[in-house]
């Protein structure tokens, strides 16, 4: 279970994501959220546990409270400098799979976007 004490970052991350849905829903007054699809890169920082748990916390009592939170993780991508092949990294190895060339750049990985809202 996560705890309060260890999502501060999430928290405030969670707040911003709540008011973002409510200006967007300020156009449809007659709909309900019933999904909101996030996406979260593994460079962002950010805990999706520690981040819906945050959510929960948020929307409880709201007009919010029933939406479900889907959250998609994003792998850490880069793009080999020599051959300009995409691949992902895995136990930190940057080095291209490929060539073996080592000057690699991130592509994704660092997302944190909100990506979709499902209304009834």
């Amino acid at each position: 279970m996560v705890g309060l004490w260890c999502c501060v970052h999430e928290l405030s991350i969670a707040q911003s994501l709540v008011e973002s849905v409510r200006a967007e829903m300020s156009g449809h007054a007659d709909a309900r959220v019933a999904r909101i699809g996030l996406k979260v890169g593994d460079l962002s920082g950010v805990q999706p546990d520690a981040l819906r748990f945050s959510f929960e916390i948020i929307v409880r009592g709201t007009e919010l409270e029933q939406a479900a939170l889907d959250i998609e993780r994003v792998p850490l991508t880069c793009r080999c400098a020599a051959c300009n092949t995409d691949f992902p990294v895995l136990d930190y190895r940057t080095c291209c799979p490929g060539c073996g060339g080592e000057a690699a750049t991130p592509v994704s990985g660092g997302e944190l976007q909100l990506t979709y809202l499902e209304l009834e």
